[in-house]
């Protein structure tokens, strides 16, 4: 069983040395040599005990002897991926609200405008403050995404 170090950073963050199956440190020569100057707390875990899902990697936490996502960082990466997401779809409602309004079709225009409300509103999502674990985190709001462009 391979070993990794996990540590934890002033700032709350988490990082992973996992060393080379060819390296001829000890795991005791890696810590001193290769942890950080910020590091504030650091254990040792088999390699496969880690999260196999690295979604939401950023989010992990070192808590009572083990890594665990931190639900809320987690939420808040959630939020930023839809942005991404969200961001060509709304540019294109942009261009479609821009030929609607050539077309004096209020109508339409009303139907992107509406669209366009429901993509920015997405990162308050009922369904990413009701997510419970990370695999109902990847699915937050995806489905909801969906149903807005399709209608």
């Amino acid at each position: 069983m391979s070993k990794v170090i996990v540590f934890k950073n002033t700032d709350g963050s988490v990082g992973v040395l996992n060393p080379s199956p060819q390296c001829h440190l000890t795991l005791d020569e890696i810590i001193k040599k290769d942890l950080p100057e910020s590091c504030v707390e650091y254990q040792i875990f088999d390699a496969e005990s880690l999260p196999v899902d690295k979604t939401f990697r950023n989010a992990w936490a070192l808590k009572d002897g083990q890594v665990e996502h931190d639900m809320d960082k987690a939420r808040e990466l959630q939020k930023a991926r839809l942005r991404g997401l969200r961001a060509p779809l709304l540019l294109k409602l942009d261009v479609d609200y821009q030929k609607a309004d050539e077309e004096d079709d209020r109508a339409k225009k009303k139907k992107i405008a509406d669209k366009k409300k429901a993509l920015r509103d997405i990162t308050v999502h009922e369904s990413i403050l009701a997510a419970n674990s990370v695999e109902e985190l990847k699915q937050a709001a995806i489905i909801e995404l969906d149903n807005i462009m399709n209608s």
